[in-house]
């Protein structure tokens, strides 16, 4: 019975924190955030490492900035989401059209 009563509590919370953002805001959190994603993205075309380094980096900082100020860090992580999301279709959809491809030979030459 007292688990229920945890679970209504931590819901009651939760819905009480997104009731302190309004629509435009997490709109904007998630848009803010795309480009982190894309630069994922890039930096993967790069090498996988610097993509991995970016994205685990850019994860952790969230998770500790939301274990401390309870600031719905997950929006955050939402916009990345969406940017790896859009990046990773651009880059498909450029890929099956071979256009831009030489990039990755010029890329490849840097390293």
């Amino acid at each position: 019975m007292s688990n229920k009563k945890s679970t209504k509590s931590k819901l009651k919370t939760i819905k009480a924190k997104l009731g302190e953002f309004s629509s435009k805001v997490i709109a904007w959190r998630l848009i803010m955030h795309l480009p982190v994603g894309l630069a994922v993205i890039f930096l993967t075309l790069v090498h996988p490492i610097f993509g991995s380094a970016l994205l685990l980096s850019f994860v952790s900082y969230e998770i500790s900035q939301d274990w401390r100020k309870k600031d719905c860090g997950y929006l955050d992580i939402a916009g990345l989401c969406w940017g790896v999301g859009l990046g990773g279709i651009a880059v498909g959809v450029l890929a099956y059209l071979n256009i831009g491809m030489g990039i990755y030979e010029k890329i490849n030459l840097l390293f």
